[in-house]
């Protein structure tokens, strides 16, 4: 079996990690049918972008270059910056009607640049670090759209989440955060020319969204966030004091005749389990005045 086969066979597996949000997403839910039917959409579009790249990576899809390999991802991203924002609309109960008129309004862009009316030269604009060229601007425009949908999308979340008076509803928008987070990184490496094979991210990003909308009463997004950050802290801390301590002590008793690395890893291995306890109490007092919780 050769390379190109293996990483066809492993989008493919991907890919199939899709179907079950879709599964889950067209079930029916009180009051949010809209936005499932969006993000099922946007979960749909994700997968046969991700068998496209595959049978692109695997020598079953003719791309000329890969840099317009990576400009049909952006056009990707961009589609799916405006569906998400479509979700994200639908889920606050805004009007969509207004950006169905912006993203119009880019697809023209698109297709006005794309058939170049307004024959444009080939250096559209210039300054000593960057050179925008007539052939650069199709991705450039559709990466702007794709900032736009995205920022958008990301100020009408936090602007109901700060409308509404529904705990409820409120620990359900602080989950769209981590989302567009999830979404902007993997996407930045897209813009960027350096996108990660299959755009796992994207994936994760769209399991978040369904678990979203499917779930009423998901858990506290803050005790989420304190417990993580409690561990990777004490964590960090704990290796810190591990690493520092052995270095210190090869520095100090490094010259005696019986110094012994093991004896020496035993004790501070011993410091530690005792300091724990206390030190994980510290650390979550810390994070829970730090969270306001």
């Amino acid at each position: 079996m050769s390379a190109q086969t293996i990483i066809f066979i492993l989008h493919l597996v991907l890919a199939a990690l899709y179907v079950p949000l879709v599964l889950n997403l067209i079930k029916r839910h009180a009051g949010l049918e809209t936005s499932a039917t969006f993000l099922s959409v946007y979960v749909l579009i994700g997968l046969f972008l991700d068998i496209a790249e595959g049978m692109w990576r695997g020598g079953l899809l003719y791309i000329a270059s890969p840099q317009i390999a990576n400009d049909f991802q952006i056009y990707g991203a961009l589609t799916l910056s405006f569906i998400l924002l479509m979700t994200v609309l639908s889920f606050v109960r805004r009007d969509v009607w207004t950006w169905v008129g912006v993203g119009v309004f880019w697809v023209l862009g698109l297709v006005l640049i794309g058939l170049n009316i307004f024959r444009l030269g080939d250096v559209i604009w210039q300054t000593g670090l960057f050179t925008l060229t007539s052939e650069r601007l199709l991705p450039v425009w559709a990466a702007l759209g794709w900032f736009v949908f995205t920022i958008s999308g990301i100020v009408n979340v936090r602007a109901a989440h700060n409308s509404s008076k529904l705990p409820l509803f409120r620990n359900r928008l602080n989950y769209w955060v981590p989302v567009f987070l999830l979404i902007i990184l993997n996407d930045v490496l897209i813009l960027v020319g350096s996108p990660f094979p299959g755009n796992p991210i994207r994936l994760a990003a769209a399991a978040l969204g369904s678990y979203i909308i499917v779930t009423h009463d998901p858990t506290d997004l803050r005790e989420v966030a304190r417990r993580v950050l409690t561990y990777i802290i004490t964590t960090l801390v704990i290796v810190s004091f591990y690493v520092a301590g052995f270095s210190a002590s090869q520095t100090v008793f490094n010259a005696l005749p019986n110094y012994n690395p093991l004896l020496v890893g035993a004790g501070i291995a011993l410091v530690l389990s005792l300091i724990f306890t206390p030190l994980l109490t510290v650390i979550r007092r810390w994070v829970n005045k730090w969270l306001n919780i």
